[in-house]
């Protein structure tokens, strides 16, 4: 569907006129956000949602619409995680990010550098084995440390005030 309304083909859309569609949200009176948003998902928008929130997901929507949506692989893995969600109530919510069996992890600290074999069920490091990669970062530096921030897994959180 195009801003105006319009019903435009699936999957032959012009990218530049998508392009033109998604730029004129911007430029929409919350009024024709919400009124677009009633067309395209026949309900009105969610309480408490931001007018850039609502923006992002109607500029998603016609994304989807004009060249597809999610590769059945995708599909796939977030059903799988879904499920996830509901059986384990998180627990053992399975994300793939977690390095993988058979991988090394090399963090060089204070001079020296620790080479880390990823398992099966944790990790192991110069013939001890360790449940968690936090851990063996307590035990390389002597404080608590996380882990997967230790070994460059994870990104250091910017400061939010």
């Amino acid at each position: 569907m195009r801003v105006d309304g319009s019903p435009s083909a699936i999957g032959t859309a012009d990218r530049d006129d998508v392009n033109q569609d998604i730029t004129s949200l911007r430029s929409a009176t919350t009024k024709e956000l919400h009124k677009k948003w009633q067309r395209l998902f026949n309900r009105p928008v969610p309480q408490g949602f931001s007018r850039d929130l609502v923006i992002r997901r109607l500029a998603h929507t016609l994304q989807e619409q004009a060249f597809g949506g999610l590769a059945p692989v995708h599909r796939r893995k977030l059903a799988t995680l879904s499920r996830q969600l509901v059986e384990n109530n998180l627990a053992g919510l399975d994300t793939g990010n977690d390095p993988r069996p058979g991988s090394r992890l090399i963090r060089e600290w204070q001079g020296r550098t620790y080479v880390v074999n990823v398992l099966e069920d944790g990790f192991e490091h110069e013939g001890e084995r360790y449940g968690s990669l936090s851990k063996l970062a307590r035990e390389i530096t002597g404080t608590r440390w996380s882990g997967p921030r230790f070994f460059g897994l994870k990104k250091p959180e910017t400061g939010h005030v």
